[in-house]
């Protein structure tokens, strides 16, 4: 039987037990009090299994918004390394291993609504490859000409010119510095905080390239050095930001989200109107609460330059991926195993597709002297 539904017929059974001492106006029997132990007891087992069940079927269906998808449809916008959204391969593991695998699997979990984000990866699109070579469209022209027309008359062309960019997954990847093998044997916690310090460390490295990225070597291309960007400037951030919003509608774009240095975001939040009041909220351009300016999702990234305002549309850049990041744990370095050390190695493999450069804007804050 589904164990949902016999969980439910137990807590109905001693439900019916305890109303009919009530309702008979008697205390509960020794024969009743023993046999509701016993349904209590095999009640937490099922309640354990149902548990279960129930994570279980919520990496199911988070694999489900995350399957390959090496088309161009776009995929749900989430975090790529999400912590707390992970699927170990290896439960539980043994240090001292001359090489031991931990595949940790991080899935694409979805990002509540009016949460906001905290990394640049939660609102980039994913994509999944299934090799790591791979060929993707870049959008290098766009005129749109629909005028109205007069019956007979020539219709206006309109220009969308996409090319094809073959790219390559990227390896992002780092060590750590010896550690005592026991200090792991005898603290699961102190295993689980080091392995997550390393992925945050690959997040804010793929950040990094996301925003600034050379292009060149295993850099992958960052919107600083995209060709065909658009630029403004302003005099403060909610003006930037502003005019960037507008060069992107204009277009018949959507914004998607703005970049920002945290140190512009704090200026933001301080600034005083002339009434010596702070100046934001929900009918304002600045929402702290949802972290939204002008209605467009705001993120903090230590990869945005101060003074600078990225702020992109919908689709403009995607993130390929592997879908995954390996922490390996090793004493086979140096003379570790003699030392009784070991060392982590986490890795993963992506890449940014720029896929629309006037898509992209890049904002100058230019205070007035």
């Amino acid at each position: 039987m589904d164990p949902k539904k016999k969980f439910a017929q137990i807590k109905a059974a001693m439900a019916a037990v305890v109303n009919g001492a009530k309702a008979a106006g008697r205390d509960i029997t020794e024969a009743e009090l023993a046999s509701l132990e016993q349904k209590a007891e095999e009640a937490a087992r099922l309640q354990k299994s149902i548990d279960m069940m129930d994570r279980g079927t919520a990496i199911l269906d988070l694999f489900k918004q995350g399957d390959d998808n090496d088309g161009e449809g776009s995929s749900a916008k989430a975090s790529f390394l999400n912590v707390k959204a992970t699927a170990r391969s290896v439960a539980q593991k043994a240090i001292g291993t001359s090489s031991d695998l931990v595949g940790v699997e991080f899935i694409r979990g979805i990002v509540p609504i009016d949460r906001p984000r905290t990394s640049l990866l939660q609102a980039i699109p994913a994509i999944r490859r299934s090799s790591p070579v791979y060929e993707y469209l870049r959008q290098t022209v766009r005129t749109m000409n629909a005028a109205p027309v007069a019956e007979g008359a020539l219709k206006p062309t309109s220009i969308v010119t996409m090319e094809p960019v073959e790219a390559k997954l990227k390896v992002f990847a780092h060590i750590s510095e010896p550690i005592p093998k026991y200090i792991l044997e005898d603290n699961d916690e102190v295993q689980r905080f080091i392995e997550s310090e390393f992925v945050n460390g690959l997040d804010l490295a793929i950040q990094a390239q996301l925003v600034s990225g050379s292009g060149t070597g295993e850099n992958p291309l960052g919107w600083l050095n995209a060709s065909g960007i658009l630029t403004v400037t302003g005099v403060d951030l909610i003006t930037t930001a502003r005019k960037a919003i507008e060069r992107l509608t204009a277009n018949g774009r959507t914004p998607s989200f703005i970049a920002v240095a945290p140190a512009d975001w704090t200026t933001a939040l301080t600034t005083r109107n002339t009434s010596g009041n702070f100046d934001f909220g929900p009918t304002t351009p600045v929402n702290e609460a949802e972290m939204k300016l002008w209605g467009v999702d705001v993120i903090e990234s230590p990869a945005v330059t101060a003074g600078t305002v990225w702020t992109l549309a919908e689709g403009a850049n995607s993130l390929s991926t592997d879908g995954k990041v390996d922490a390996r744990w090793s004493d086979s370095m140096s003379d570790d195993f003699a030392r009784n050390l070991v060392r982590l190695r986490v890795e993963t493999r992506v890449n940014s597709d720029v896929r629309t450069p006037s898509g992209i804007v890049k904002g100058e804050i230019v205070p007035t002297p």
